[in-house]
């Protein structure tokens, strides 16, 4: 994936225990954006934004928990 992505949680993403507690309790975006893509491990570094005051938080998953985000024009 590249640098800008826009991107989901996919189901694995989404059955994470601790991505799964953070993301009810601070009602995140569903969407990210890719900040960096690691190659060697597989790993993609993202930010998310979180809806209720717009604060952004980065973290980095492997890349089996995110899936691109269909977009419709």
């Amino acid at each position: 994936m590249k640098k800008g992505t826009l991107v989901e949680l996919s189901k694995y993403g989404r059955n994470l225990k601790w991505l799964v507690h953070s993301y009810n309790d601070f009602a995140f975006s569903e969407y990210a954006l890719v900040l960096d893509y690691h190659y060697t491990s597989d790993h993609i570094q993202i930010a998310f934004s979180r809806n209720s005051d717009g604060k952004i938080f980065k973290r980095t998953l492997p890349r089996r928990a995110f899936r691109k985000a269909k977009v419709s024009k």
